[in-house]
């Protein structure tokens, strides 16, 4: 983990429409330390970081829910100007605790960023229908950052400097400790071969991320009566 002195600081926030519901947010407003995946290797011809993975619990509430919208912050801690592309991975947890990264759900490919030095941005995606939200609320993020086979022109040693800004959860949880890929690659697939870290608490292994997702009908009426039940008892004390 690297602290980090901004000389530039670009934090973007997510629009959100009144039927979208705030899953889960660990963006901070001012980023003061991020973590690198690193390990960029040229594979044929394409030079990609290890894969990281943060354990995102999103508030337990709208089952059947569609994710629609994700956001993460990122840092680029060379000197100069990096252009690169970020892939996302989603996984499921398997087993019965926290510590075990598990089936591949989906990804996403991005189009390539451009990052001034020593910046941090955070970077929005609209995926409409994505994915549902899984039953237990529960799922692993994962970055790797690629220079898409040599057209963004970011050499491995810039790669390698291309951070996920270190972040706390202000809705949903995350455990004090993340995933790195022992290599490097893009992981479309379960259970990739790495180990578990974190910042022995100073700070808390977490990192910047956020989740919008569209509740079903049901569950917005469901809400609404709660709340107009809510209301009402309120009235009647």
């Amino acid at each position: 983990m690297y602290k980090f002195a901004l000389s530039a600081l670009a934090l973007g926030a997510v629009a959100m429409s009144s039927a979208q519901a705030l899953m889960f947010d660990s963006v901070p407003a001012t980023v003061t330390s991020y973590f690198a995946p690193g390990g960029a290797t040229n594979q044929a011809g394409n030079t990609i970081t290890r894969l990281m993975a943060d354990d995102i619990d999103m508030i337990d509430a709208f089952p059947g829910a569609q994710i629609t919208s994700f956001a993460f912050t990122l840092v680029n801690a060379n000197t100069t100007t990096v252009s690169f592309r970020p892939r996302v991975r989603f996984y499921a947890l398997t087993g019965t605790t926290a510590t075990t990264l598990g089936n591949y759900i989906t990804g996403y490919t991005l189009n390539p960023v451009t990052m001034t030095a020593s910046s941090a941005t955070t970077y929005t995606v609209n995926i409409g229908p994505g994915f549902n939200v899984p039953n237990n609320f529960f799922l692993w993020a994962g970055l790797t950052f690629d220079n898409n086979t040599g057209a963004t022109g970011a050499t491995a040693a810039q790669l390698d400097n291309i951070g996920w800004a270190v972040g706390q959860p202000s809705v949903g949880t995350s455990d004090d400790i993340f995933f790195r890929t022992t290599a490097a690659g893009s992981f479309v697939g379960g259970n990739p071969a790495g180990g578990y870290l974190f910042f022995n608490g100073n700070p808390p292994a977490n990192f910047a991320f956020r989740l919008n997702a569209v509740p079903e009908p049901a569950s917005m009426v469901a809400l609404g009566a709660g709340l107009l039940a809510m209301l009402r008892r309120r009235r009647a004390a």
